[in-house]
């Protein structure tokens, strides 16, 4: 189970075209062209230093039908590219029991058909990425195990960073305890936010296409408990809290089509009331309800209006079963579920706060009976 720390924002604009590849065209979820392949070697002997070691290479890629548009050229299917991706991972089992993991991966640019949500494709910036993970003896009683993962965005697109632990317990081979927080930092240069067909923008077809330069930080604690009463009853329980927060540091427009350029808008101060509200000093100004006005010509008149993107959840998901076979063949079980989150529009991080508002948001609880009978035909 997980919790989605995001919001989704409304998709709008519409498509106008299907060949040309600053064009858009309907996206159906299939790619007709796929390929990839993957190769590794394994070693179980035990030697000096490792129990056991695995290495392994991955790529895959995946192109639309454009690159038929005039399949000997390279940038035909350079503009056709939807997704791919090269990896490098290797596995280790040291002697003592202990074991470690690193990965790498490169990820080149794609033409995104779903960034501006039915509008023109542009670049999705790729990246690079590297992960270390390092872990006990599975075996012990307490067994704990830590990760880190770095994602570098290219064209200055972002980076991700995030750091994960896990700690078992298991004092007896009837129960096991096992606590998972995580801890994530995102930095998105181009977050989609909305679009409008005020004071057209010729560029991309007369809609403007606008997009925030987004901060996440979320902080997430997963705990699972067995309990094995007997080989016909056992118990699970499962919680996770999250908190999470995003702010939108500022907001721009796409500026052409096929491409991952950007009119930025500077911020400045709104003055006046009603009609007479004027946009000082810069291109976008916040009133003090959340509200950005947006001055696309330059007149000092606001042209545009959006709610402002920031956004805090604080979320608490819980689920536990109770599992009874109470004849051979035929079980019962008894559930409980319950769903509980807070949001709120403030955009920083604060998880003493954060934590503290998770308690009094609104919970949805729900019981569960299921009944199995095997009739034994």
């Amino acid at each position: 189970p997980s919790t989605e720390a995001i919001p989704s924002t409304e998709a709008s604009g519409s498509g106008t075209g299907r060949s040309n590849p600053n064009h858009s065209y309907p996206f159906d979820g299939g790619y007709p062209f796929d390929g990839g392949f993957r190769v590794g070697y394994r070693e179980i002997e035990p030697e000096s230093l490792f129990r056991e070691y695995r290495l392994g290479f991955t790529t895959y890629h995946n192109f639309s039908h454009e690159a038929l548009d005039d399949a000997g050229s390279w940038d035909s299917w350079r503009t056709a590219y939807t997704s791919g991706s090269f990896n490098l991972d290797s596995n280790v089992t040291f002697l003592n029991y202990h074991g470690m993991g690193l990965s790498a991966s490169l990820s080149p640019d794609r033409y995104s058909r779903t960034a501006t949500r039915g509008g023109p494709v542009m670049i999705e910036p790729g990246g690079t990425s590297w992960g270390l993970n390092v872990e006990s003896d599975r075996r012990r009683a307490l067994s704990l195990n830590a990760g880190f993962d770095l994602r570098r965005g290219a064209r200055a697109s972002g980076d991700d960073r995030s750091v994960n632990l896990s700690a078992t317990l298991r004092p007896t081979s009837t129960v096991s305890l096992q606590l998972r927080p995580r801890f994530s930092v995102q930095d998105d240069a181009a977050q989609y936010v909305t679009s409008t067909t005020a004071n057209p923008w010729a560029p991309t077809y007369g809609q403007r296409y606008l997009f925030g330069d987004i901060a996440r930080r979320t902080v997430s604690l997963e705990t699972r408990v067995e309990y094995t009463f007997s080989p016909t009853l056992t118990f699970q329980l499962f919680a996770q809290g999250l908190v999470s927060s995003g702010d939108y540091r500022s907001y721009k427009q796409l500026a052409t089509p096929g491409s991952f350029d950007f009119v930025d808008f500077t911020a400045g101060s709104l003055v006046g009331t009603g009609a007479t509200l004027r946009c000082t000093g810069g291109s976008i100004c916040r009133d003090g309800a959340g509200t950005q006005h947006v001055d696309l010509n330059a007149d000092g008149t606001p042209d545009f209006t959006f709610t402002d993107r920031d956004f805090n959840v604080r979320s608490l998901i819980g689920n536990a079963v109770l599992r009874w076979e109470y004849r051979p063949g035929s079980t019962l079980f008894l559930v409980w579920q319950r769903q509980q989150r807070a949001d709120a529009v403030l955009g920083d991080f604060d998880f003493g706060r954060d934590v503290g508002a998770l308690w009094g948001g609104p919970a949805d609880d729900r019981l569960i009976i299921k009944v199995n009978y095997w009739l034994g035909l």
